[in-house]
């Protein structure tokens, strides 16, 4: 898992802060092998909550320290899928709370692009996948499929649906 900060600077819309990296994929089962497990008297349950549970404390620790006590919210890529992996990963662990690092709000740039396709500012593609609508829009996709570089085109995608949708900080469709 990667993430970012992005706020509004003076300069507009802004990675900002140093990024987070989580080594753990937060899903139901996760993909180890059976073997390597065994050969280590590993229990699967046993390894899976330890390393979740470290990477979930390593995210609010990020949280905290990059983002501190004001109201966040999640935004990425067809986030209203994936921040369920979060959110259930965070239930499996009740001494650690969600809410500590985002709200329940989340917003979602793959539904930005959808409106934008509506109002006539994003054209038709083949999919809705992120690569292809960063192309439509003139976004370099160098790089695409490393979870880094993924989250930096989505950001560099939302700035620009932003901008079209006629968002400002003063007013238009997210003002």
């Amino acid at each position: 898992m990667d993430a970012r900060v992005v706020e509004w600077t003076a300069n507009g819309w802004e990675l900002v802060g140093k990024p987070f990296h989580g080594e753990v994929a937060f899903m139901p089962d996760c993909q180890v092998d059976a073997r390597a497990l065994q050969v280590n008297r590993i229990d699967r349950a046993t390894w899976k909550g330890e390393k979740e549970i470290l990477a979930l404390r390593e995210f609010l620790r990020w949280a905290r320290e990059e983002m501190g006590d004001t109201y966040n919210m999640g935004m990425g890529f067809n986030v209203s899928f994936d921040i369920d992996f979060l959110k259930a990963a965070f239930a499996r662990h009740p001494s650690l709370k969600y809410t500590d690092a985002l709200s329940y709000r989340g917003l979602d740039v793959m539904q930005m692009a959808l409106w934008g396709r509506v109002l006539g500012v994003v054209p038709e593609t083949k999919n809705m996948k992120l690569t292809t609508l960063c192309e439509a829009m003139k976004i370099d996709t160098s790089g695409a499929h490393d979870s880094a570089v993924d989250v930096r085109l989505t950001f560099d995608l939302f700035k620009v649906l932003y901008d079209a949708l006629g968002g400002t900080p003063q007013g238009g469709l997210f003002g």
